[in-house]
């Protein structure tokens, strides 16, 4: 786990080769398939290029809990302290593009999550994100299988794919009783070595 930005927020670590296996062998293709087979760019909706892993798949509902298990364990090396919200939802979000779809907007979480994850399942070369917080914005060019640990009040902007090559990002929340502020704040932060 690395602190990478302070302004806006921002932690990075790689998630451990149980997850990488279980987002690369079976989350990837699962996902490939059903973009390909759906279709979903021909479907007008209101969240874009967000799709719901849906729990009835029985890839997802044999991978997603221990993807979600493990930014809940990263969190907790960011956070010395906090308490998982009553209504915590566990719901995965893939955020996919291609020539396709490339849909994209600056947004933040505030509103579902106190802590948010974006996992990076399948990168395109300068398809990365933007965060920002304030005046201050950062690009990142993730790497596959990279995990970014932010508040959930930062605003970011993914870069989609405009070619033939599918980028897929993943997003997980995590929403606790304290306020963002009290989770985020520095008496409340593990040290971490900065990038």
């Amino acid at each position: 786990m690395k602190c990478i930005s302070k302004k806006p927020l921002l932690y990075k670590t790689k998630a451990d080769a149980k997850t990488k296996k279980v987002i690369q062998s079976y989350m990837v293709p699962m996902l490939i398939s059903n973009w390909q087979d759906n279709k979903p760019w021909l479907i007008h909706n209101t969240k874009g290029n967000n799709l719901h892993v849906q729990p009835n798949n029985e890839i997802a509902q044999n991978n997603c809990d221990l993807i979600y298990n493990f930014f809940v364990k990263q969190v907790s090396k960011v956070l010395k302290s906090f308490t998982m919200a009553s209504d915590n939802s566990k719901d995965l979000w893939v955020y996919t593009s291609d020539k396709n779809l490339t849909k994209t907007y600056w947004h933040n979480h505030s509103h579902s999550s106190s802590v948010n994850g974006v996992f990076y399942f399948k990168c395109v070369k300068d398809k990365g994100i933007y965060f920002r917080e304030d005046n201050n914005t950062i690009y990142i060019e993730p790497k596959v299988n990279d995990l970014y640990i932010f508040p959930g009040h930062i605003d970011h902007l993914p870069v989609s794919s405009n070619t033939d090559e599918i980028r897929i990002s993943c997003n997980v929340e995590l929403k606790c009783n304290e306020s963002i502020d009290t989770l985020f704040n520095t008496n409340n932060l593990r040290t971490i070595k900065r990038n």
